[in-house]
């Protein structure tokens, strides 16, 4: 596997689309400072996924984005893609041929790809996983990367070993299953609440269910018995509704007739009508057309006067152009002299403007004559002066080095004095560490008594949770009651409400006429039902209701215009009959004093209209319905009291027995009320009352619930706090226990130190020695330089002063030049002022020719548009004349057709006579229909009443229920049966029909549940199994390859330093999957010191012998060197390229660089210039077609 291509596009200061050919060996990238060499190793670590714009040497991600130039604007979107060839299938996928790309558009959305295939950041972490390929592996080494690996600290140094060793998608993979099992666990708990709380629901949900079916299996006997008594009486009525039927058909046959009749008169009537009605149509055209013609008379009258108006302005303007066509003839002459005068002047500036020509020609040659000369001698100084500075730089070298000698001479002297106070602060720390051993050992002791007062208080803390969770279970049950009932009574609430408005239980023209009423237009006539106007207290409601009978249906009117006016609409719309009460015709009969004696009779409780209540406006009408009815408290007192006013009155008992006017009894059981018109309002103002009652219990307990859920909220975050405060004490003791151990190795580190320390200070004073002899010996060779240089300067200020007499002579001939060439440009401008001023009179003499022309043939226009205003103003004359003429004839015709109408009005009238008396013959028959309607409606209304109470109880039609039809042969005794069932239906109390399925369904979630739990449990020992494993194999994988890696870095050190020695250690051996990782190194010659005491070349060489030596371990594919080579001297790059070579037939490099060796050791070179500022470009070379 190796790198094939790199492509960019709008990446930093690529912003044209560049592509890099990568074969396998090593690839050098060179160029100057600045012209975007390492934007090419940044476009590929960005690629892989880089996400710290810092790392890519920007503040933002969207600086990675080409920002423009002074020519060029900024580019909208980055985009890198690299192919790899995967022809070994390195890499986990089907392709032997593999592009990675991403995108980044300025808003700050990214895209990654692979194969063209959008894809996440992860799939290509994963892609790449222990390859040594990435963008915090070890294949990228970029500026900077050096130091931070040698100068980070030892845990954050572990990210490039465990790459090298292989652990890292191990690594990954355990934390990606320590993050399930954490998930795992929070889910068994969220699921042992859940499973806790419907453990609770099961029992009381188990016993409503078997409430609710032993309620519906006797619900469906009720329903059986009661559809068949409503299904009997049914077909009663049926059998009286055929003999009405009847004789109603006979009445409408002859009422039929007569409206035929009526028809025929008003067909005669209407056509007499239409004749008049043409008639005004016809006398309307023509009393239009005659003052249409007025009309045009007047408008053509007034066109005449405005041609003549027009006729007038023309003859004036004909005049006006005849006296400025005088005036531009006159122009003309005028620009035609001055024309002549230019001419002449252009004529003289020309012949001064050929003089100055030629004199300029002789001053210029000889300019060129003089100019040799003061080359030839400047030639002559320009070789002294080269020489002076080739002499200048060898001075500045020698300089340079003196100086560098002196800088480290007092680096030395700096260095020696850093190492005395090092060594003084090192024996500060010693002690410092000594007593924060014996600190941390204290501390220790007092966390571990506080660790276990904290497991006491949250042991108590669990048991006062325990206590509220009881309580707040139970609050749960009384809510869950409370909800119950309030969902069974909102629901009958719902019933009767819906009722109500709907308008159930009335008949179908009483319904129709109510939603009339809420047309505004009838609002004010219709005052609505008599059930709706007065208000029954529930004692009376059975006594009022049976009373009243079909007059609750009653619709009550403010006067007879209105109640017309409703019959009028059922008729028209078929929508039945209805009784009306105007309450303008109604009068109530008053009571005979022998009546009012009934009033000390025993069970009188009052007359019917004064036990109800109603608005005063409504007196009449109430009286006429029940001002004779009496209501007693038994049937043996309504016998008593009839018989005292001689049966002259209607009497009804609480329980709907009644003693009719005449002496005729009515009684016997009463069905089902629910429903009934009366008590459905009742019920409603009921419901609603105890509907509020139940939702205030409802807001108490839920108020005392969130109190409860508040306290165990306080004591959940309470024991959390506890908890946290356990697990950090346990952490504590856990970070003291490793402090201690630091602290120990840190104290001998710190004794290793100091002697080194020592050791350093006699070793620079012996450097300090040579150093001086050299300052002295290069100072020397620095004066000889100077004397040089001061004798050339004196021969070059002798020529200098011989070539300023030329001078003088070149600036006089330079000013005559520019004085001839001023006068000729002064000619030459004034010859174009005079060419352009002869072209300006050309062109205003045309303009006034064709002016003139304009105005003649202006004036030739006007005087035809005076013959056609003359044609078009006798035309008027003549139209005029016909105008008046028709006017006339049409008022003639009018006057006839006047006259004419006057007779048809006549006929008309007689015809709306026989009509009338037609119409008197029809109200009388219609009279009788109904009186028959009235019977029939009477019988329509109990059968729709049974009908509705059949809908009302089970919503279901007449027809359906005929097929619940059974043989019953005493009905008493199925009413006893009803009544029995009813009872049981009572005795159940309120019953949650939907407790059958929610017992069914919360049964089935505890069950689903519970086997979830299980599942959770499985999977958890299943995880924590997985990261035992993967720890294990990641210990036995990290030691195995970290002694490879140690082994290798400690041989490449010696290669690359010539000698030494240098160790990778583990900081704490026995956490070695966390521990961090410090690099010793001892450089030849030197002892061993903290890497921060290296020179910059010696940082850099130990950090290459350590990324070749997990290269020789574990080989990456391809490997990006960003000027690491910058700080080292050209013997150490010749080993660096050395190491390239060895290296690159495993592994591919591409590596930036300015140095020479580096560039020698490469394959093919890529040049990154800047030939348009801010835009960098490639060119490519390969090294061995050249060397061939």
């Amino acid at each position: 596997m190796y790198l094939k291509k790199i492509e960019v596009k709008g990446f930093k200061s690529f912003a044209d689309r560049i592509e890099l050919e990568l074969d396998k060996g090593i690839t050098g990238v060179v160029g100057p400072n600045g012209s975007g060499k390492s934007n090419i190793s940044d476009a590929v670590r960005w690629v892989l996924g880089e996400q710290s714009a810092k790392s890519l040497r920007g503040g933002k991600m969207e600086d990675v984005i080409f920002a423009g130039t002074d020519i060029r604007k900024p580019l909208g979107y980055a985009e890198v893609a690299i192919t790899i060839d995967n022809q070994d299938s390195m890499l986990p996928i089907d392709y032997s041929e593999v592009i990675i790309a991403r995108r980044m558009y300025r808003s700050g959305e990214s895209e990654y790809s692979i194969n063209k295939v959008n894809c996440r950041l992860k799939d290509i972490t994963e892609l790449f996983m222990d390859t040594g390929v990435g963008r915090e592996g070890y294949s990228i080494v970029g500026q900077g990367r050096i130091d931070e690996i040698l100068s980070a600290k030892p845990e954050d140094r572990r990210e490039i070993f465990e790459e090298a060793a292989g652990i890292v998608k191990y690594k990954t993979r355990k934390q990606e299953s320590e993050k399930k099992l954490d998930a795992t666990e929070q889910n068994i708990v969220r699921l042992d609440d859940i499973i806790n709380e419907l453990n609770s629901q099961l029992e009381p949900l188990m016993i409503q269910s078997e409430n609710a079916r032993k309620f519906l299996d006797t619900r469906e006997k009720l329903k059986v018995l009661e559809l068949n008594i409503h299904v009997i009486n049914i077909e009663k009525i049926k059998e009286k509704l055929t003999g009405v039927n009847d004789l109603m058909s006979g009445l409408e046959a002859e009422f039929k007739d007569k409206t035929s009749r009526i028809s025929e008169i008003d067909n005669e009537y209407l056509s007499v009508k239409g004749i008049i009605q043409k008639m005004d149509e016809s006398i309307s055209r023509m009393q239009q057309e005659i003052h249409n013609i007025d009309n045009e008379i007047e408008r053509l009258q007034g066109e005449g006067n405005v041609l003549n108006e027009k006729t007038s302005n023309i003859e004036k303007n004909i005049i006006r152009i005849d006296e400025e066509i005088k005036k531009e003839a006159c122009e003309i002459d005028k620009m035609k002299k001055n024309f002549e005068e230019i001419d002449l002047s252009l004529t003289q500036s020309t012949e001064v403007l050929k003089e100055q020509m030629e004199l300029l020609e002789e001053k210029n040659n000889r300019f060129v004559t003089l100019n040799s000369s003061i080359a030839e001698k400047n030639d002559y100084i320009e070789n002294m002066k080269s020489e002076v500075i080739e002499i200048l730089n060898m001075i500045a070298d020698k300089r340079s080095s003196v100086n560098s000698y002196i800088t480290f001479k007092s680096n030395i002297e700096k260095r020696k004095g850093q190492a005395v106070i090092e060594s003084q602060e090192k024996e500060k720390d010693k002690l410092r560490l000594e007593n924060d051993y014996a600190k941390c050992n204290e501390e220790l002791k007092t966390y571990k008594k506080n660790l276990e007062e904290e497991k006491d208080i949250i042991e108590k803390i669990e048991k006062g949770r325990a206590d509220t969770f009881n309580e707040k279970k139970k609050i749960d049950e009384r809510i869950y009651d409370i909800n119950g009932k309030l969902q069974s009574m909102q629901a009958r609430h719902r019933v009767l409400h819906e009722m109500e408005e709907d308008f159930e239980g009335y008949n179908k023209s009483v319904k129709e006429i109510m939603k009339l009423r809420k047309n505004k237009k009838y609002s004010e006539g219709i005052c609505g039902v008599v059930a709706d106007l007065i208000h029954v207290p529930e004692k009376y409601e059975v006594a009022a209701e049976i009373a009243l009978g079909p007059a609750l249906q009653n619709i009550v009117t403010e006067n007879e215009m209105w109640a017309k006016d409703c019959i009028e609409y059922l008729k028209e719309n078929k929508y039945g009959r209805a009784t009306f009460l105007p309450l303008t015709t109604i009068k109530g009969r008053d009571i005979s004093s022998n009546e009012s004696l009934v009033k000390i009779m025993p069970g009188f409780l009052g007359f019917a209209n004064e036990l109800i209540t109603y608005e005063k406006k409504y007196f009449n009408i109430i009286k006429s319905l029940l001002g004779r009815v009496i209501v007693a408290d038994n049937m043996d007192n309504a016998i008593g009291i009839a018989k005292k006013i001689s049966y002259s009155m209607k009497v009804v008992t609480l329980e709907g027995e009644v003693i009719n006017s005449g002496g005729s009894f009515t009684g016997g059981s009463l069905n089902q009320r629910t429903g009934n018109i009366l008590s459905r309002k009742r019920e409603l103002e009921e419901l609603e009352r105890n509907i509020k009652k139940l939702n205030e219990s409802l807001y108490v307990a839920n108020k005392k619930k969130v109190e409860i859920d508040s306290t165990l909220n306080e004591l959940d975050i309470n024991a959390k706090e506890r908890t946290e405060k356990k697990h950090s004490l346990e952490m504590m003791l856990t970070t003291l226990d490793n402090r201690l151990t630091q602290l120990k190795s840190e104290i001998q580190r710190a004794a290793a130190d100091i002697a080194s320390l020592n050791t350093e200070i006699i070793q620079l004073d012996m450097e300090n020695d040579e150093v001086s002899k050299k300052i002295t010996l290069e100072s020397a060779e620095l004066r000889e330089y100077e004397a040089r240089s001061f004798n050339l300067n004196t021969d070059i200020q002798n020529e200098q002063s011989g070539i300023k007499d030329f001078l003088n002579d070149k600036d006089e001939l330079i000013n005559e030049i520019t004085s001839i060439k001023v006068k000729a440009a002064q000619c030459e401008q004034e010859i174009g002022v005079y060419k352009d001023r002869i072209e300006e009179i050309n062109n205003n003499i045309n303009e006034y020719n064709r002016e003139v022309q304009n105005k003649i043939a202006e004036k030739e226009n006007s005087a035809k548009e005076i013959e056609n205003i003359a044609l078009l103003i006798k035309e008027n004359g003549d139209k005029i004349s016909s105008y008046i003429k028709k006017g006339e004839e049409l008022k003639v015709i009018l006057t006839d057709e006047t006259e004419k109408r006057a007779k048809n009005i006549t006929s008309l009238e007689e015809f709306e006579a026989k009509k009338k008396k037609g119409t008197e013959e029809i109200a009388s028959i219609q009279s009788e229909i109904h009186k028959a309607d009235l019977q029939k409606s009477k019988l329509d209304m109990e059968l729709e009443s049974i009908q509705n109470k059949i809908w009302d109880d089970y919503e279901i039609s007449y027809a359906a229920a005929v097929k619940y039809r059974i043989e019953i042969t005493n009905i008493s005794q199925a009413v006893k049966e009803i009544n029995t069932l009813k009872e049981e239906i009572r005795g159940l109390g309120t019953v949650n029909i939907n407790a059958i399925e929610e017992y069914k369904k919360v049964k089935e979630r505890y069950g689903f549940l519970t086997e979830q739990r299980k599942d959770l449990e499985e999977a958890k020992d299943s995880l924590k199994k997985v990261i035992v494993e993967m720890t294990d194999k990641m210990r036995t994988q990290f030691i195995k390859n970290f002694e490879i890696i140690k082994e290798n870095f400690t041989v490449t050190f010696k290669q690359l330093f010539g000698g030494g020695r240098a160790e990778l250690v583990i900081v704490n051996p026995e956490n070695m999957l966390e521990s961090g990782i410090d690099i010793i190194a001892q450089p030849p010659g030197k002892k061993l010191q903290n890497l921060t005491l290296l020179s910059g070349g010696e940082k850099a060489l130990t950090a290459i012998a350590l990324l070749f030596g997990i290269l020789r371990m574990k080989p990456s594919p391809f490997c990006i060197l960003d000027e690491i080579d910058a700080a080292l001297d050209d013997v150490n790059v010749a080993r660096y390229a050395r190491f390239l070579k060895e290296f690159s037939e495993q592994t591919q490099f591409i590596t930036v660089t300015h140095r020479k060796g580096s560039m020698e050791a490469a394959d093919v070179l890529y040049g990154v210039t800047m030939e348009e500022k801010g835009v960098s470009r490639i060119v490519s070379i390969k090294l061995s077609e050249k060397a061939s």
